[in-house]
């Protein structure tokens, strides 16, 4: 019968075949793996800047103060439960607490590699603002460094690139 179409002729087709569909979930998936990993690659460097900011922060912050309180400050560095502490200032959460810093726990959850100034892990800024010595604090997370040097004539501290 002419202008019928059969089924079975092959003049008309309809949906996909099973391989096709199979080619595009694992297009899809190999996309989606992917933008996962590319995801928490700039978390995890997001996290270590922070980290490695706010260690700067701090750093100017306790040469401003021991300037503004004319007494020294110390900044004492803890590698191995990733935290440091300003003693001579008022704390953050209460101004009778401490100065902690958890560098550890969230929001930044990096490792303290090495905290190296004159005399160890510490550093202190004299009521003038100049520091004890110079020295560096190197940052980790997911095997990224990041270090926040100090420099002894200025006082001054700033990230290494």
């Amino acid at each position: 019968m002419p202008g019928v179409l059969r089924r079975g002729s092959g003049t008309s087709r309809r949906g996909f075949t099973l391989i096709e569909l199979l080619i595009v979930v694992a297009i899809v998936g190999v996309l989606a793996t992917a933008a996962t990993l590319r995801f928490a690659s700039a978390a995890d460097h997001r996290r270590l800047d922070s980290a490695s900011e706010r260690v700067l922060r701090d750093l100017s912050f306790a040469r401003r103060a021991a300037c503004a309180q004319s007494s020294s400050v110390l900044i004492t560095f803890d590698p191995s439960n990733a935290r440091y502490q300003l003693s001579g200032v008022a704390g953050l959460e209460s101004r009778a607490g401490a100065y902690i810093v958890r560098l550890g726990a969230d929001p930044y959850g990096v490792e303290i590699v090495s905290a190296a100034f004159k005399g160890g892990p510490s550093l202190e800024y004299s009521g003038f603002g100049v520091p004890s010595g110079s020295g560096t604090v190197v940052l980790r997370r997911n095997g990224r460094q990041a270090t926040v040097r100090v420099d002894d004539h200025t006082g001054m501290a700033g990230i290494v690139p």
